[in-house]
């Protein structure tokens, strides 16, 4: 903005004012808010828009009284434009449409009393705090991203692409330890083991189990499971037969008849753990 249209210390010490009544009293972080109090953490476009505003006031303030120059016009109708332009990034319609009459009527002329456009201006802040405040967010823990939204399989590619249809449940208890229900993910760990277990099944047995009892299935496997050639797989297989029961009667039965809540210490436990075995078993059998 140009200094000989606004005084730059003054806007910069309005915006301030102005934003003051946003800031944060409190970490965010693993708690539901509203998107208001999300963009108050750290938003550039609600930042530009909030000191924008500002601006506007302090021109508003300094030519209020006099006749507007044609270099005050201008700033105003330049800042006027980026308010518009920043309330579409934000996605507020009802904000953005008096910031489209805020613009309007500086592009016509239309400046009015000090006091109506000042009224414009007001109502601009105040739609952008009731439109922000009526949509609900969640705010992660850093680390949690790469639960939420991991940039690769959570499980690895190999996992993926051995068992693709525990892919879902993969995800989502990625999700649920990042949204802290652990309980949520033990249970969609179990769920995610169900494939890679059904494969090996088929794999040792020639076709896939018509009950999916952990159990039963178990003992016939770990009867099955020493007459495999390989020595090799053998290994792999007797090994992972040993942890799915492991896994069965630590967990599974506990979180499938609703007993079993789990801290998050024993989520990211559990999650490694079936990360271990479902990678393992990658390696020797495929759905």
């Amino acid at each position: 903005m140009r200094s000989d249209v606004l005084d730059v210390p003054c806007a910069i010490n309005s915006a301030i004012i102005c934003a003051s009544k946003f800031c944060v009293t409190e970490k965010l972080e693993g708690k539901l808010c509203t998107l208001l109090d999300m963009l108050k953490f750290n938003a550039h476009k609600f930042v530009m828009v909030i000191a924008l505003l500002a601006r506007i006031r302090s021109l508003l303030e300094d030519n209020g009284s006099v006749e507007w120059t044609a270099g005050s016009i201008e700033a105003l109708s330049g800042m006027t434009q980026d308010l518009v332009g920043g309330l579409t990034d934000l996605g507020l319609p009802m904000s953005l449409k008096s910031a489209i009459r805020l613009m309007d009527s500086v592009n016509a002329g239309d400046i009015g009393r000090e006091s109506d456009f000042a009224n414009q201006i007001a109502t601009v802040q105040q739609r952008i705090e009731d439109e922000l405040e009526g949509k609900i967010t969640f705010s992660l823990k850093p680390e949690a991203e790469l639960f939420y939204a991991p940039v690769v399989a959570l499980f690895g590619q190999a996992v993926d692409v051995a068992f693709p249809s525990a892919a879902f449940d993969i995800a989502e208890a990625g999700k649920c330890l990042a949204l802290e229900r652990y309980t949520a993910c033990v249970s969609h760990l179990m769920r995610a083991l169900e494939s890679p277990l059904m494969a090996l099944a088929q794999d040792q047995f020639g076709a896939k189990p018509l009950r999916d009892n952990w159990g039963d299935l178990l003992v016939r496997l770990e009867l099955q499971i020493p007459k495999e050639p390989d020595k090799i797989k053998r290994a792999i297989l007797s090994a992972a037969a040993t942890q799915f029961r492991f896994f069965k009667d630590a967990w599974r039965n506990e979180v499938m008849h609703q007993r079993g809540k789990y801290t998050e210490e024993e989520a990211r436990s559990i999650i490694s753990s079936t990360k271990t075995l479902c990678n393992d078993l990658a390696k020797v059998v495929k759905e």
